[in-house]
Parts: structure tokens; sequence; C-alpha cells
């Protein structure tokens, strides 16, 4: 017996004694492996903000030392920061190829994703992190609104329940799931989740907007419409500029019979947002009921246009989600945006063709174009120059 036990702990000491050798031998390789050369010297050199000289080491590694994950994830942070997504998913995507049981890495890949707008990706990526990471409210809870974006209902409010189970409180996922109730007309789902919620904080400007929405959205009593005006005028204290509670402060003034403070709402609105329907709607209603015809025909034939222009916004936002690379509809789609006021928008989809296309001079020309309409002449300058790619 004794010498049975003593073989037992001869062979557990040379097993531990084998784990660790092979451990030190490992970690060892790793150290000294190439791209932890250049892993490390990028990162002392992005620390003393050498950034340019960071990206080059880190570059280097990754043509050194293909398998190895720590420089492309560098590239993948520094990308980030410098709001180059594109390049951010493709290093961020390269590394967890590598390194596939890497949660946060994962984690990284489905927001870089999502800045891109590739929300279909991102959620991949996030299922990825969720199952890596189950239990850390942070990533099961953005899985959950990136499936939400995908109108993938049932599982969203699965992930954010579970996101709110994790982190009890946490406004983004207890919203997210209203916002979910509502989309299914679970009007008293939404409610169950609200109520208590703004008991405890009852100047949260959003949650006091979907109050507003959902008793909006009850029977029609006035007792119901003064309820929902009181919460929209409390969300639009604490969100000025918020054209959402404009749009909804107009129709509630305008059916508790008050038009003139209704059209003081609408006109609010068109001035933070001149190209939403719904504003432009109520505008048409409004003035046709005070009796100013010509106002009305004005805002009606605004309408028109906007809507005609969202339309065909809609029509090449789809051609672009089949060939990301048709630049016909890219430009146009640049110049839609800019006309709706969404400037960040057109200079995405510009900045996006440039680098798909740097020596196709239509995208750098409009690019430029753009550039100098919003005063950014230096930045016009560069861009001018062909070898530039933003």
């Amino acid at each position: 017996m004794r010498r049975s036990i003593a073989r037992i702990l001869a062979f557990s000491c040379i097993a531990a004694g084998a784990i660790a050798a092979a451990y030190t031998f490992w970690f060892w390789r790793q150290q000294t492996r190439p791209g932890m050369t250049h892993y490390t010297r990028g990162t002392e050199m992005a620390a003393a903000g050498r950034f340019v000289d960071a990206e080059r080491e880190w570059l280097r590694g990754v043509e050194k030392d293909p398998s190895f994950p720590g420089c492309r994830e560098r590239l993948g942070d520094l990308y980030m920061e410098l709001r180059r997504y594109a390049e951010a998913a493709t290093a961020y995507g390269g590394a967890a190829e590598r390194s596939p049981k890497n949660g946060p890495l994962f984690l990284k890949l489905a927001r870089a994703e999502q800045m891109l707008g590739d929300t279909e990706s991102a959620a991949i990526a996030a299922q990825r992190a969720a199952r890596l990471m189950p239990d850390d409210p942070e990533v099961v809870g953005l899985h959950g609104m990136l499936l939400a974006k995908n109108k993938n209902i049932p599982a969203a409010m699965q992930a954010l329940q579970r996101a709110l189970a994790l982190r009890p409180g946490d406004r983004r996922f207890l919203l997210g799931l209203v916002s979910l109730e509502m989309d299914t007309l679970d009007m008293r789902g939404a409610e169950a989740y609200l109520a208590p919620y703004l008991k405890a904080h009852p100047g949260d400007a959003e949650a006091c907007y979907y109050m507003a929405v959902l008793y909006n959205q009850k029977q029609r009593t006035r007792a119901n419409l003064i309820s929902a005006l009181d919460y929209a005028n409390r969300a639009q204290r604490g969100r000025p500029r918020d054209y959402r509670i404009y749009a909804l402060l107009g129709q509630l003034y305008h059916d508790i019979g008050q038009p003139k403070n209704a059209l003081a709402a609408y006109r609010a609105g068109a001035l933070l947002a001149p190209n939403d329907e719904a504003i432009l709607r109520g505008l048409v209603t409004v003035h046709t009921r005070l009796g100013d015809r010509a106002k009305a025909t004005a805002a009606a034939a605004r309408l028109e246009t906007v809507s005609a222009r969202h339309d065909r916004i809609e029509h090449l936002r789809h051609r672009l989600g089949f060939n990301h690379q048709d630049r016909e509809a890219g430009l146009e789609l640049a110049r839609l945006e800019e006309e709706d006021g969404e400037l960040k928008a057109a200079q995405a989809y510009l900045v996006e063709f440039v680098r798909q296309a740097p020596r196709d001079p239509r995208p750098r020309q409009a690019l430029v174009a753009f550039l100098r309409r919003r005063g950014q002449k230096d930045l016009a300058q560069q861009a001018a120059r062909p070898d530039f790619v933003p």
C-alpha cells in the first residue's frame, strides 16, 4: 500500500514537472517569437505617442509572424481610435481567426462592425463573445441590442432580459426591452418595465418619452392624452433638442384641441429636423385646421419632395446592400444624404468609396467638393491629393 502511494506521488511529481516545463517552454516561445517582439516595440511606440511608427511595427509583426494574433489586435485598437472602422474590423477579424477562444477580442470585432453599420456581422461576433463570456452583462446586452437592430425580436428580448438579470437596473438594457415591447405592441409589458423605473428616475427624459408614447397608444380619453402631454413635456425639458418629442407634442396638442400650441411644437421640431416627415405632416394638418391654406400647401409640397427623397435613399441603400462596390449608387446616396441633412452619413459613404477605389477620380472629387461645402478647406486639400487615402 505504501509503495503504491509512493509511486502515485512520484508519478504526480513527474507529471507536474513535465507540465511546468512545457508551460515554461511555451511561455519562452511566446515571448521570443517575432510577433511578440514587434508587438512590444509597437506598444512602447504607441505609449510614447508615435502612432505612425507603432502601426508600421505592428504591420511588420503581421508580416513576420502571420499566426500571432497580438499585432492584429493592436492594429484594430489603433484603427478604432482613428475611426478607420473598416480596417479595424479586418484587423480584429484576422486576430479572432487566430485566437478563437478570446471573448474580449470578439467583443471588439462586434463593436467595429457595429460602427461600420454591418449589424448582421456585428451580431454574429457578439454571439461568439457571449458564448465565451456568458456572465458578462456588457457582452450579452450588446448581443441583444444588435439582435434588435436586425429585427430578431424574440432572441433580442431573451438576451436583454438575461443582461438585465446580470446587471439589474441598467437603463440601456431596460429601455431596450421597453422599445421591443412597444414594437410588438405589448404596451402592458412595456409599462411593467417603465412604471417602476420612472418612480425611481422621474427625470429620465428618454423614459418619459417612452411613457408619453405609451399613453398616446392607450384609449384616447382626455385623461390619457393629458398624462401623455405631461410625460412629453418632462421629456422635452430633459432633451430640448430631440425632434421626436416635438413631433409627439404637436400631435398631442392637436388632439386635445390646442392647434396653436401644436403649431409651436411642430415649428420647434422643424428647426431641429426640417426633413422629418411626421413633423411636416403635422404642419400640413395644423395649418389646414387654422385656415392658413398657403402655408398648408407649402408644407405639403415640401413633404412630397422629402418623401420622394427618402424613398430614393431607401432604394439606394438596398442596392448597396447587395453590392458594396456600386459606386454609382454610393455617390448618389451620399448626395441625397447631404441634401437630407445627414452629413455624417454622406461623408462616411464618400470616404469609404475613396478607400475602395483611390484611383477613381469621381469619389475623390465628390469628397473634396463635400469638404469644401462644409468649410473644411485643409481637409479638402489633403483629400485632393491622388496619393491620399482617408
